[in-house]
C-alpha cells in the first residue's frame, strides 16, 4: 500500500498540470497522504517565488491528503532518511526536472549508507 508518500521539493519551481494530476490520481487511488518536505541547509524564511510555488500546491490537490514539513539539516541525505524512517514513507516522489535537488537525493557518495534507496520505491515525474 501506499499510505504516506514524501515529496521533497525546494520550492524553486512551478510544478506543471501533468505533474499535479499524476500525484492527485495517485492520491485518490491509494488514499495516501502526501507528506511534502523542504529540507534547507540553514533554517530560513521561503522566499517570494518558493511561497507562490507551495501555494500552487495547496490549491492544486486535495489539502485534506497534504502535510508540509520543513527541516533545516546541512545533510540532505540524511535528513530525508530520518524523515523516511520517522514516518514510515512508502514511496518517495520527485520532479526530474529540478535536478541539482534530484541529484543530492539519488546520486550519494560511495561511502555514505542510506538504506531508503534500497527499501523504498522512487517515483520520478518528469516535467
Amino acid at each position: 500500500t501506499l499510505k504516506e508518500i514524501v515529496f521533497p521539493t525546494d520550492f524553486n519551481i512551478l510544478f506543471r498540470n501533468n505533474v499535479l494530476n499524476t500525484i492527485s490520481d495517485i492520491l485518490k487511488n491509494y488514499k495516501s497522504r502526501l507528506n511534502i518536505l523542504n529540507i534547507s541547509k540553514k533554517e530560513k524564511p521561503l522566499t517570494s517565488l518558493q511561497k507562490i510555488n507551495k501555494e500552487s500546491l495547496e490549491d492544486s490537490l486535495n489539502e485534506e491528503q497534504l502535510e508540509f514539513h520543513f527541516i533545516s539539516n546541512k545533510n540532505i541525505e540524511n535528513a530525508l532518511q530520518l524523515f523516511v524512517e520517522n514516518r514510515e514513507v512508502d514511496m518517495i516522489a520527485i520532479v526530474a526536472k529540478n535536478l541539482n535537488f534530484s541529484q543530492r537525493i539519488l546520486f550519494r557518495p560511495k561511502v555514505a549508507r542510506i538504506s531508503y534507496h534500497t527499501e523504498i520505491p522512487f517515483l520520478i515525474l518528469h516535467e
